[in-house]
């Protein structure tokens, strides 16, 4: 008996859910363990290691809104806070030790991929496309997030430690749409509601992670015209 690619060995969606979940995170880990003390480098040098702001050594809320301040032109100014509050607590847990580092920057990388897997499966469910993808959309959501995971171009923002800001905007980007999606094809009020506003946090967290994030809003506009609304 042949099998299509989305016979899935008659898994429920739960176990391929938690297959996808392991595939994932064992390739990330396998590619990426060799990295876990690789050194500073360039920015790290002034965004983390002379940065003071981010020298986190006591856990309180003055604190912790300092590291989202950056003096530029001898002015505070709100920078990135996301992404420095991220590496003040990197500093907070083990100073200058890579190690912490790099694990917070896998584990980013992990739910990046991880999170796209959910938006592509979601994607090619969607009434308008079921019909011709829906079979196949576990297959391809999956090979898709593994493909976008270890692709050679993702290699700086996971290994270079300041590049987390790149990473994070990404990975809250994916799920602002992913919470979009789901919000969309809620049948509750209540799950609706719930759903766009972990995509509002998601949205404002990837803002606050990096400025490229400002495409958000016309990738979720596009979504919803072509896809959705179709």
């Amino acid at each position: 008996m042949m099998l299509t690619l989305d016979s899935e060995l008659h898994l429920g969606p739960c176990r391929k859910n938690l297959f996808a979940f392991i595939a994932i995170f064992v390739i990330v880990v396998s590619i990426y363990s060799n990295t876990f003390y690789a050194s500073w480098h360039f920015d790290d040098e002034t965004n983390i290691l002379k940065e003071k702001a981010v020298h986190l050594t006591e856990l309180s809320w003055e604190n912790i809104k300092r590291t989202s301040f950056f003096i530029h032109d001898g002015q505070w100014t709100i920078y990135r806070p996301a992404a420095r509050v991220s590496l003040a607590l990197n500093y907070y847990f083990g100073q200058e030790d890579v190690l912490g580092y790099h694990l917070v920057n896998l584990a980013i990388h992990f739910f990046a991929a991880l999170f796209l897997f959910f938006f592509i499966h979601n994607l090619l469910n969607l009434p308008l496309v079921k019909a011709e993808y829906g079979s196949t959309s576990y297959s391809v959501a999956l090979l898709a997030a593994v493909l976008w995971a270890v692709n050679p171009v993702q290699t700086q923002a996971v290994t270079y430690i300041v590049q987390r800001m790149a990473s994070m905007a990404g990975m809250f980007y994916v799920m602002a749409m992913f919470f979009y999606l789901k919000a969309s094809m809620a049948q509750a009020r209540l799950h609706q509601v719930g759903y766009y506003a972990f995509c509002l946090v998601a949205s404002l967290l990837a803002f606050a992670s990096k400025e490229n994030a400002a495409m958000l809003p016309i990738s979720i506009f596009f979504l919803d015209l072509f896809l959705m609304q179709g």
